[in-house]
């Protein structure tokens, strides 16, 4: 299933195969799915992206909020996203993250972020 255009929040649950593109999301919650987001923008206000026990690939956007992305057992793959928090840009329990040419903004980091890491339970 694609996902296109504008949505005040999307949830997802128990889905694969799913994919968000050239979209703008308020909120976004993925709960044991499998996802790919594309040029898409999620300007939430408490939580951006809410990842339990998904699979989200991200490629070109930005997620902003308190928090922007909080993982919870989950593999988060992004590639040129831009993260902009007024709290954590990633809060992350027992989750892996890969990002790439990545540009953060929050009390946390500050610039651009190319790591691969085990977040046990940690804010970036």
């Amino acid at each position: 299933m694609v996902f296109e255009g504008d949505y005040r929040a999307i949830e997802l649950r128990d889905c694969s195969n799913i994919t968000i593109r050239d979209a703008r999301v308020g909120r976004l919650s993925a709960l044991n799915s499998r996802l790919e987001i594309i040029d898409t923008d999620i300007p939430g206000t408490d939580v951006g992206l809410l990842a339990d026990n998904s699979d989200v690939t991200i490629t070109n956007g930005e997620i902003s909020g308190a928090i922007a992305i909080n993982a919870v057992l989950s593999r988060l793959d992004l590639a040129g996203v831009r993260l902009k928090a007024t709290g954590a840009s990633i809060k992350g329990v027992n989750s892996k993250l890969t990002c790439s040419a990545c540009q953060v903004n929050s009390p946390h980091l500050t610039g651009h972020l190319h790591i691969f890491k085990s977040l046990v339970d940690e804010e970036l």
